[in-house]
């Protein structure tokens, strides 16, 4: 029996089933809802709105997928560096609808996908591969789609496996760095998660896979060696992801909120200076003084900072098709440098921390670490604070009332599933019916 084998895929089957044998309370919830938010979010993004007009599971797969990834206020695991919620969400509750399958599969579906990408993240060491040009999510995302389709399916281990060995053959490394919009980085990554469920569809139709392929396809396709013996841990992980509280690179996070503490010790002073210091791994990344672009100004630490001083409304455009800055915020940026933090990068990856010196033009200074930004593991946030931060995001107030209803009857896994209404309550109106 496949199962039997000590199989890279047969590993991570079992442990994605495993995973769903917990009782996870209102998690599973909370990861839809916060999904769900972001995908509407997403939806209004000019590259999301140039995907190709198509119908059907799979094109719904690629378009939900896509929108949910652009948004970039979609969740985040530090440990795997990868965000397990854009693909496990979406995919779990379209599989769901479209078998009209029971809340409890469909629930099981969600906690599978986030297993598989975050178990393929730490296992080709996520964190350290980012910096390299590897996108983690991007190698995760056939994984988690494939496991979230056997899920919601009902698939058995061997079964399971098989959809997890063909999807395995899917993962691709990078999708380039292309920071100009339209960019086809969210098209790519939603054709990887349509490629896991087609996956896992031909495998319950009895298609067989390589059960090794984890272990051959993916280093022969992405350079990546995968450390299996990660596949074997039997903790889920979708408890253990971060929540980003607005639109940001989770690398910039921790440094808005050490800016925002710094400013209120400093008190009025006109600032003269500020420094941030971050891990080395990602100073590059979020030195982004002069951003032209979406992505570059969702990364970009001064642009974030500035926002956050002056007019924070800022950092709740997820389209930021007008880049232009609000009053006072040029001048922050240009007193802003990012530096390598020594003592912070021996923290890294394990915390993703920040410290921000500041200093007012009359010589005062005030410094301010932060180790746990607010949305980290370490300070969820609930459902209020999820209302809050979608609420300011653009959706009105009567349907996160909604959302939050069917996300809690989701999470509960009893009875029938709420998939096609979370759905259409998010995706089956005019954007502009939606914020």
């Amino acid at each position: 029996m496949i199962a039997a084998r000590a199989a890279s895929c047969g590993a991570l089957a079992a442990r994605v089933r495993a995973a769903g044998d917990e009782e996870l309370g209102d998690v599973v919830g909370l990861r839809v809802l916060d999904t769900l938010g972001a995908l509407a979010a997403g939806l209004g993004v000019a590259a999301t709105r140039a995907l190709p007009a198509d119908t059907g599971l799979l094109a719904d797969v690629r378009r939900l997928c896509a929108a949910v990834r652009c948004s970039e206020v979609d969740d985040f695991e530090r440990g795997s560096c990868t965000t397990p919620g854009s693909v496990a969400v979406p995919v779990a509750l379209l599989a769901g609808a479209w078998v009209d399958a029971p809340a409890a599969r469909v629930r099981a579906g969600v906690v599978a996908g986030y297993e598989a990408m975050i178990a393929v993240g730490e296992a080709i060491d996520g964190p350290s591969r980012l910096a390299r040009g590897v996108w983690p999510s991007y190698v995760g995302a056939p994984f988690a789609a494939a496991a979230a389709t056997a899920a919601v399916l009902g698939l058995d281990l061997e079964r399971t496996t098989h959809a997890l060995a063909i999807a395995a053959t899917r993962a691709v490394g990078t999708a380039g760095r292309i920071a100009a919009e339209p960019t086809s980085r969210w098209l790519t990554y939603g054709c990887a998660a349509a490629d896991g469920v087609l996956a896992a569809l031909a495998a319950q139709e009895g298609m067989l896979g390589d059960p090794d392929a984890l272990a051959c396809a993916v280093p022969a396709a992405t350079g990546l060696e995968a450390d299996l013996a990660r596949l074997d841990a039997q903790v889920p992980r979708i408890a253990a992801v971060d929540v980003k509280p607005f639109c940001t690179a989770r690398q910039a996070l921790a440094a808005v909120e050490a800016a925002r503490d710094a400013r209120t010790r400093l008190g009025a002073a006109p600032v003269a200076e500020i420094e941030v210091g971050v891990p080395a791994a990602y100073r590059a990344m979020v030195d982004q003084p002069e951003p032209t672009a979406r992505l570059t100004s969702i990364m970009s630490a001064q642009r974030q900072i500035a926002l956050a001083l002056t007019e924070d409304d800022g950092l709740y455009d997820v389209a930021r098709e007008d880049l232009r800055l609000p009053e006072g915020a040029p001048e922050l940026m240009a007193v802003t440098r990012v530096v390598a933090d020594d003592e912070l990068t021996a923290q890294y990856p394990g915390v993703w921390p920040a410290r921000v010196r500041m200093r007012a033009t009359g010589g005062g200074e005030a410094e301010c670490l932060v180790r746990d930004p607010l949305g980290a593991r370490e300070r969820p946030l609930g459902w209020a604070a999820l209302h809050e931060k979608h609420a300011r995001l653009g959706a009105r107030c009567q349907r996160l009332v909604q959302l939050e209803r069917l996300s809690r009857e989701l999470g509960a896994g009893a009875g029938s599933a709420p998939a096609r209404e979370l759905l259409d309550l998010t995706t089956d109106l005019p954007q502009e019916a939606v914020t």
